[in-house]
């Protein structure tokens, strides 16, 4: 009788956007959900006591991170798949039609500045050190002062970029559409080595820790290079592309669009655990406390245990969970191509 109730509360969440968390079973509600203008593709960024999240109707929006009520919102003149980055006081996003990076006040949404690149932004930034580095799909990389927009270089890689960089050690790591990963000086932009895949980089981010940096191809696998000499160290193998940005630690956790997430030995590559959902899995998954959260386009998002692989919970929205989940302070925020932002109980899923 209860699986019986439980699949019909999930029907009806699928049904009407209702948010229900499952744990062992049991149903509950989650702590708020806020609706804005447009399916959300990217990931939120939550920064003191706000959340800042873009939408494909042009917006990026800042919510407070307690409540869910809107507390200002800009247009950033397109849909967009660029996710914000926040630093010093500031929020970094880029635009996807008309090619600039914005700049804007973290408390107001007033713009402090924006940057031309002459091409569409689907790449998201980071920022270390006070500079911003962001691709563009003209296939340059640059690299921008944080407090003014002035460009510091930019270094064409030959294909779009469309991935978020990483930044260690002096050195910025970024994929390509030309199926190449590149590590470059971050304050020169001179190029220290180049790693060949089998397919295009296209969404997914590097992750760097340990010495090594892992990223996944369209080929279906995920890569490991020596972060120093780019000497390839391993490749694992899914069933389909990779598009998920891995999470690098002594277990390295990544998702497919063969529905699954996968944790491996970030050393080997060997498979310690994977667990199939019903949809691709493109987001960046977040590991926090012994958790691994991500979200899957069958429209859940989920917790598991990181050791195990084992479901804690899961929340039903109405719409693919493309975007990769922030976790801050208990609480798990994700958005949704159903036009919700969801805050839930990263413990719990209430």
């Amino acid at each position: 009788m209860l699986a019986a109730v439980t699949a019909i509360v999930v029907a009806l969440a699928l049904t009407t956007g209702a948010v229900v968390g499952l744990r062992g079973g049991a149903v509950s509600a989650a702590a708020w959900k806020a609706r804005i203008g447009g399916a959300v593709d990217a990931a939120p960024a939550v920064a003191d006591g706000r959340v800042y999240v873009a939408s494909e109707d042009h917006f990026l929006y800042a919510l407070d991170a307690a409540t869910g009520r809107r507390l200002w919102k800009v247009n950033v003149g397109a849909r967009n798949d660029s996710s914000p980055a926040v630093a010093d006081g500031m929020v970094f996003i880029g635009s996807w039609q008309d090619g600039e990076v914005y700049a804007l006040d973290a408390a107001t949404g007033k713009q402090r500045w924006a940057f031309p690149t002459g091409s569409s932004v689907d790449s998201s930034p980071v920022v270390a050190d006070g500079t911003v580095y962001i691709g563009s799909d003209n296939g340059r990389l640059y690299a921008l002062s944080a407090a003014t927009g002035q460009l510091a270089w930019k270094k064409s890689v030959g294909g779009e970029i469309n991935a978020r960089p990483g930044v260690a050690a002096g050195n910025v790591y970024v994929g390509s559409h030309n199926g190449l990963l590149y590590s470059l000086n971050a304050t020169t932009g001179s190029v220290n080595w180049s790693a060949r895949t089998g397919g295009p980089i296209s969404q997914s981010g590097p992750a760097i820790a340990d010495g090594l940096v892992l990223v996944g191809s369209e080929d279906g696998k995920i890569h490991a290079f020596d972060a120093f000499s780019g000497a390839r160290k391993w490749v694992a193998t899914t069933h389909r592309a990779v598009d998920s940005s891995p999470v690098a630690g002594g277990i390295a956790y990544v998702g497919s669009d063969d529905y699954q997430l996968y944790a491996l030995d970030a050393r080997s590559g060997r498979v310690d655990w994977a667990h199939d959902t019903g949809g691709f899995v493109e987001g960046q998954p977040a590991v926090v406390n012994g958790m691994v959260y991500f979200g899957s386009d069958d429209g859940s998002l989920y917790a598991l245990s990181a050791d195990s692989g084992s479901r804690r919970w899961a929340v039903h929205t109405g719409g693919d969970v493309d975007a990769s989940p922030v976790v801050a302070d208990g609480t798990v925020y994700a958005g949704s191509d159903d036009g919700n932002v969801y805050a839930v109980n990263a413990t719990t899923g209430s």
